[in-house]
């Protein structure tokens, strides 16, 4: 799985507020290529962060999650706040769970 970040430094120098943070990379399930995945996030603080991730999955549309990070903590809870074609009515939470690797498992519920 080949993932790019990118993190932007905006003053003050170091991490801060207002710091730009982001990824891109391979969506899979169960190993399999499934899709592709995009982040950017924007500190509030150098612990917290307010996200915006894009779940785009091959041939069926896109799910779009948002909410707040806390950046050291291994799980987050964001909000499914819609999507596009099959997930066009998607609504609930999405669970984010970080490892010490470069994988993030996302689990989705109430997913209509």
């Amino acid at each position: 799985m080949e993932t790019s970040n990118y993190f932007v430094d905006n003053d003050p120098s170091g991490t801060s507020g207002g710091d730009l943070v982001g990824s891109a990379g391979d969506l899979r399930r169960h190993g399999r290529d499934i899709g592709s995945f995009s982040t950017a996030c924007t500190l509030v603080s150098p612990v917290k962060a307010q996200c915006q991730a894009s779940l785009i999955w091959s041939g069926r549309g896109t799910i779009e999650l948002a909410g707040s990070l806390k950046i050291k903590q291994t799980r987050n809870v964001v909000a499914i706040i819609g999507g596009t074609h099959d997930f066009r009515r998607a609504r609930g939470e999405a669970t984010l769970k970080t490892g010490n690797g470069p994988v993030t498992r996302v689990g989705l519920r109430n997913l209509r």
